[in-house]
């Protein structure tokens, strides 16, 4: 896909927010965000990598950005994840994961606009673990982190409703 063309997810229709599913093609995880109709999936996943280090300290730090073809979110150092931009659009923004110490090749992380807000889909994740240890490891934290920015973004959004004039506020 080009670098400007449209995003074309690998599923149709709406998904449902699940915290972590196992497919046959991988798993599945779909998280609801508040997202301003201003910000821009891009935008929003910046503030994911960024939230990302500040969330664990330092001992996860990502190098790229959402306008970069590649993401690398390191783990003590190690490259856990590696990403790699393959669409773009108003509406969403979708990396293919390529591997890293955590993951194998395949699968991908998207934000998508969705319903006034946004999504975060993980789908088709396969990870390096054997399946009954990343269940209890790797896909918990995944799913707990995810819970956590989405959290951290109701926080944000309060704090900047409340600082602005009432009739410019965002209402629920």
């Amino acid at each position: 896909m080009s670098r400007g063309g449209p995003v074309a997810l690998e599923h149709e229709g709406d998904l449902t927010p699940v915290d972590l599913v196992r497919r046959d093609t991988g798993y599945v995880s779909v998280q609801r965000l508040d997202a301003r109709a201003e910000t821009s999936m891009s935008e929003l996943a910046d503030q994911y990598f960024d939230w990302l280090g500040r969330a664990f300290r330092g001992l996860v730090r990502v190098r790229g950005r959402a306008a970069d073809d590649a993401v690398v979110m390191r783990l003590a150092g190690v490259p856990a994840i590696r990403l790699r931009r393959v669409g773009v659009d108003e509406d969403a923004l979708r990396f293919e994961v390529v591997g890293g110490a955590l993951a194998r090749s395949g699968g991908s992380f998207s934000f998508v606009r969705h319903r006034g807000g946004a999504q975060v889909i993980l789908e088709g994740f396969l990870p390096r673990l054997p399946a009954w240890l990343y269940a209890r490891t790797h896909g918990p934290v995944h799913v707990q982190t995810m819970n956590r920015f989405a959290a951290h973004l109701r926080r944000l959004a309060t704090i900047s409703n409340e600082e602005m004039p009432a009739e410019e506020r965002q209402t629920p």
